[in-house]
This record gives structure tokens, C-alpha cells and sequence, in this order.
């Protein structure tokens, strides 16, 4: 992670500690290749036992560390080791897209849309991500035929240990389908998909819980009143139980989820587990459940093992976060002003193929303003009205430094800075490292809503140009007060 733990920061306090977290990322990943045989093994050291990966882990997380170490540093060794070692990767041997792989399909999914990768891999691991979504039977066939009363599917045998990261994977799955622009017809179906995923764990379950912790208080009807961890422990007057203790967990926690292959510990069969024999009774629940019923609200340890249900986990949380995240607005741009919205510094980044900045014109006619690969400025007609989550509801954008603009990616993934020119017109102009400080707009247009409103930018001279649409589609340019 100490790739990605390095980027993209635009606080100068932090720039020093941004370097050294890349040069630890450099020099651990020269370590790790230089030194292919040495493993770590953690029996005996750590509670939760062994962690060692297997080759094909190691070499996958390799390939990871190389995209994000390629995408930090622009070195072509990280580059070549992907686009000799990508069709390793599961998704490219089986050309399948599932739930148990997020960080490397996503990351290489990720890689594709990267400035200067070779074009033909590009193309090659959307399409594989792309196909997979769209033809697999478990993807958006499933969602398609409605195979799922509850409207998240996930095949019964994927239902297993931990099955709420997987259900919440699956959801993540389609939201990357849709942030990535791989087929933007389908985008309102994706939404309606990834907020379904959503609503399974808000709620909207066989067993009627809000899969996380204590939530009552900030309106769920329904939500799990116990998890096992040390700090929320069975018997604790304070943490244990929202029922029957003082406070019950913290809220928030993700529970595990159903897990149809729970059973109680060995020893029960064996009538061998000592002062705790009385505890091996037949928790129906979980046990004897359809798939989707089989989950218990408790925290009782060993030998009723409720980890395997009820146990909170890091990897839980964070898929579930990764999906909530995908249905807040990223970019803080919706923003209403009588006036102006303003642009403190930098540019403004809409980051996803095809989308751009589109305009409303007097008449509300709207109007996309994107970049071509020659470096073109186009500009045409949406439907009304276009699906955008990032917008300006009132006012101007205000850009506030001068010679910024808006960076755009072009379908052969080049970046291009569209900017005020002396004339007052527009002007793109292609750039290799994208600047620090900017705002980013991700899966989306930034729309500016207003009709006969747009943004406001500076020349090199300073002087300011508001940049608007006229009905027919034309650039409108005006000297304006940069105020």
C-alpha cells in the first residue's frame, strides 16, 4: 500500500513525508525482488495464525505495487513488468470477473486508463472487465433476469465466511464497470445495481438486519446488536450487547454476514470440550437455514464460534466504505452560490472517458465540451437531461488561478489542460504529470446547470473570460471582473 499512500497529495506539510513514503515503496518493492525466496511465517506469533501468501498472491500483489510504483514514477521497468506479467493475472487467465479478487482486477482495470500504457493493453483488460460484467452469468445477467428477490445477487456457493465483503465486492465490481466510462448506456442500471448491493446491507435482507453495529440511533429499524471482538466482548456490562448492556458495540461495525457452512467447533461432536460441553447446543440460527437466513445476532466465543458470523473485520469495513463511497459525490461540487462557485487553486480534473464539462444554454439546451485525441476541443449535444452526479446548481465556476483550467482525458488517455488562451478562447494543451493541488471529479460530467452560466478563468495576463454556450452551440467568451 505504500504506493498509493504516496500519492496525490496536495498539502505542502506533507510533501516531505509523501517522499519518504515513496521511497520506502521504491526500495521495498527492489527488496522483494531481489529476494523472491525469503517468506515470513507468523504461526505461534500472531492470534490469527498463518498469513503467508501463496506464489500467485505474491506475484499479483507485485504486479500491483508495479502499477501504482509505474503510475507515481513514470519508470517504464514498472510499466514492462505489468504488460509482460498482466495475463497472469486470474482475470485474464479465465477471463472472468468475480468477487474474490478485487484489489487486482481493480487495479489492473485501474492501470488501463493510465497516461502512456501501451494502447493495446489498455483495450485489451477493458474489454476482458468489460465482457465479463456484461456476459457472465453472475454479473449483469443475474441482475438482468432478476434472480434475486432482494436484488444483490450472489451465487449460493459464494455465500461463505465473511459473505458481506463478498456481497459488497460484487457491488464494487459494477461501480468500476461504471467509473471507468465502459459502457456509459448502462450507467443507470449500474446505479440502480450498486445501490441494491447497498440496500442489502442497510437492511433490505431475508433476516431484516442492518449489517452494521447499533444504528437505531441515526434511523435503521433494525440493526446488529453484537459482534465478537475483544472490545465489544460477550459478558461486558458496557459493550456487549445493545440489549443487554449499557452501550453495546460502537456503531458502525460490519458483521461477517450469512455463513450457510457455520458449525459449532469439533469438539462438540466429540463431547470433548471439557467444562464447556454444556455450551454445544443447536443454534438454529444460523444452522438448518436457507442461505440467506443463516446468521445468528451473538458474540458467544468458543466452542459456539460466533467469529465465523459475527466477527467484525478490516476487509469487511473497507469493501463495504469502497461501495458507500461510490454513492457519495466525489467531487464536492455540488455547491449552490448565488454568484460564483469558487476554485481556490489548481485545476479542476474530470477524470473518466467520455465525460467532460457540459454546459446549459439560454434556451436549456445542453452541451458536452470534451477532448479528442489530437487534442481538439468538441463540443455536442446531450440528452435532456444527461445523468450527472457532480454539478453546479447556481452561479459560475470561479478558477481562480490564472492559466488553469480543465483537465480532461482524451480516449487514447492522454491528458489535456483546457485553458483561456490571450484571445479569450479555448485552448488544449497536452500535459504529462498531472498537478497535485486540483479537485477531482470521478464517473461523471461536471455539469454547470444554470442556463447561460459556465467558468471563469485567466489568461497568462491575468485578464478573466467567462466561457459560456450559445443555443446553437457555440463558445461564448466575455471579458468579466476576476473578483
Amino acid at each position: 500500500m505504500l504506493p498509493l499512500s504516496s500519492e496525490k497529495v496536495d498539502h505542502v506539510i506533507a510533501q516531505n513525508y509523501a517522499i519518504t513514503l515513496q521511497t520506502a515503496a521504491i526500495n521495498a518493492y527492489n527488496w522483494a525482488v531481489a529476494n523472491p525466496g525469503v517468506l515470513f511465517y507468523n504461526s505461534g506469533v500472531l492470534a490469527a495464525g498463518e498469513q503467508e501468501i501463496d506464489a500467485y498472491e505474491t506475484g499479483m500483489r507485485r504486479l500491483c505495487a508495479a502499477i501504482f510504483l509505474y503510475e507515481l514514477t513514470g519508470d517504464v521497468n514498472y510499466k514492462n513488468h505489468v504488460e509482460t506479467q498482466y495475463t497472469q493475472s486470474h482475470l485474464k487467465q479465465w477471463n472472468f470477473v468475480y468477487p474474490f479478487e478485487n484489489p487486482t482486477q481493480l487495479t489492473l482495470l485501474y492501470y488501463a486508463h493510465l497516461q502512456g500504457v501501451t494502447p493495446s493493453v489498455a483495450t485489451d483488460l477493458k474489454n476482458t472487465y468489460k465482457n465479463s460484467m456484461e456476459n457472465a452469468s453472475d454479473n449483469l445477467p443475474a441482475h438482468v433476469n432478476q434472480l434475486d428477490a432482494y436484488r444483490s445477487y450472489l451465487s449460493t456457493g459464494n455465500h461463505v465466511w465473511g459473505s458481506n465483503r463478498v456481497k459488497t465486492n460484487m457491488g464494487n465490481l459494477f461501480a468500476a464497470y461504471k467509473d471507468f466510462g465502459l459502457n456509459p448506456a448502462n450507467n443507470l442500471t449500474i446505479d440502480g445495481i450498486t445501490q441494491d448491493y447497498l440496500g442489502y446491507m442497510h437492511g433490505r435482507n431475508p433476516v431484516g438486519l442492518c449489517f452494521l453495529t447499533n444504528m437505531e440511533h441515526v434511523g435503521a429499524s433494525k440493526s446488529i446488536n453484537s459482534v465478537y471482538h475483544a472490545w465489544f466482548t460477550d459478558g461486558s456490562s458496557l459493550w456487549d450487547d445493545v440489549r443487554t448492556s449499557a452501550f453495546g458495540p460502537a456503531p458502525g461495525f460490519v458483521s461477517g454476514g450469512v455463513n450457510p457452512n457455520y458449525n459449532l467447533d469439533g469438539c462438540c461432536s466429540t463431547n470433548s470440550c471439557g467444562s464447556s460441553n454444556s455450551m454445544c447446543i443447536s443454534l438454529e440460527p444460523p444452522r438448518l437455514q436457507p442461505v440467506l437466513k443463516a446468521y445468528r445476532d451473538w458474540n458467544t466465543g468458543w466452542p459456539q464460534n460466533s467469529w465465523e458470523i459475527s466477527e467484525p473485520a478490516i476487509y469487511y469495513q473497507s469493501s463495504y466504505l469502497f461501495l458507500l463511497a461510490a454513492k457519495v459525490d466525489q467531487s464536492g461540487l455540488r455547491i449552490q452560490n448565488n454568484t460564483k462557485v469558487t476554485q481556490l487553486t489548481g485545476d479542476i480534473q474530470v477524470s473518466t472517458v467520455p465525460y467532460g464539462l457540459i454546459l446549459t444554454s439560454p434556451n436549456g439546451t445542453f452541451y458536452r465540451l470534451t477532448v479528442n485525441n489530437s487534442g481538439n476541443i468538441t463540443i455536442q449535444t446531450e440528452p435532456n437531461p444527461p445523468v450527472v452526479i457532480s454539478k453546479i446548481e447556481t452561479g459560475d465556476i470561479l478558477i481562480s488561478e490564472n492559466q488553469k483550467g480543465f483537465i480532461m482525458r482524451s480516449a487514447n488517455n492522454n491528458f489535456w489542460r483546457i485553458y483561456i488562451n490571450k484571445q479569450g478562447g479555448l485552448s488544449a494543451q497536452n500535459i504529462v504529470s498531472i498537478p497535485l493541488v486540483k479537485t477531482e471529479v470521478l464517473g461523471s460530467d461536471l455539469m454547470v446547470v444554470q442556463p447561460q452560466h459556465g467558468f471563469i478563468a485567466g489568461d497568462e495576463d491575468g485578464v478573466c473570460y467567462k466561457v459560456s454556450v450559445s443555443d446553437a452551440g457555440h463558445i461564448l467568451s466575455t471579458v468579466i471582473s476576476c473578483e
